[in-house]
């Protein structure tokens, strides 16, 4: 699911089981979509999305925790 990036994540917050947000580039511009750590190395982490069979292998630095659409108070005008 799509999400949005909160802090950077030191490398003590990335393990096994930690809900990351993964930083994309579409169409010029950063997205995130958020995933659960299964895995980790030295410099990457095997992360695992929703609707995908097989964890992705991501670099680890950045990797942002997730912050929800609905954990952001949005006021409309």
């Amino acid at each position: 699911d799509r999400c949005d990036a909160g802090h950077v994540l030191d490398d003590d917050e990335v393990v096994v089981g930690a809900r990351v947000a993964v930083p994309f580039t579409f169409r010029h511009h950063a997205v995130h979509f958020e995933g659960v750590v299964v895995g980790i190395s030295n410099d990457s982490a095997s992360v695992s999305f929703p609707d995908k069979r097989r964890p992705w292998q991501v670099q680890r630095d950045p990797l942002f925790a997730v912050l929800t659409f609905e954990d952001v108070n949005v006021k409309s005008a």
